[in-house]
């Protein structure tokens, strides 16, 4: 029996395969490791909520595999030492109280960087909303 190869890269591509891979089954058959396993690396990149949605798969089950497939943060890893180059996840973040002179009672400054060269100070006057929205786009921005 040939093992099915699912797409890790494009979530369009593993929905078709998935519905390609449902219309083959008759009756309740489970899904195929190696799909768990792409839904798991595309919901890393792309969030679980939008692959399970898109996958139409228990977004609950998915955020355990993609914890379970995730390394540990803050632990030394047991097996090879990851790859120069790759990308790490931060493993806290910092918060720093600071007083600045210009800032009037009730506003707010938050300084947001990436960790690189990018950077986006916000003074707001309360409304938080709008930092949320602002941060959201900041983080979400394509690199």
């Amino acid at each position: 029996m040939r093992a099915e190869t699912f797409s890790t890269t494009d979530l369009n591509q593993l929905q078709r395969q998935l519905a390609t891979w449902r219309r083959r089954q008759s009756g309740r058959a489970p899904l195929p490791e190696g799909l768990w396993r792409a839904a798991a690396q595309l919901a890393r990149g792309q969030g679980a909520s939008t692959v399970a949605r898109t996958l139409h798969l228990d977004y609950y089950k998915l955020r355990e595999r993609v914890a379970a497939s995730a390394p540990a943060v803050g632990v030394a890893p047991e097996g090879p030492a990851q790859a120069p180059g790759a990308p790490r996840r931060p493993e806290f973040v910092e918060v720093k109280v600071a007083t600045f002179p210009e800032v009037r009672a009730g506003e707010s400054v938050v300084e947001l960087c990436d960790g690189g060269a990018a950077r986006m100070t916000l003074c707001l006057g309360g409304d938080t909303a709008a930092l949320v929205a602002l941060a959201q786009s900041f983080w979400r921005r394509p690199r």
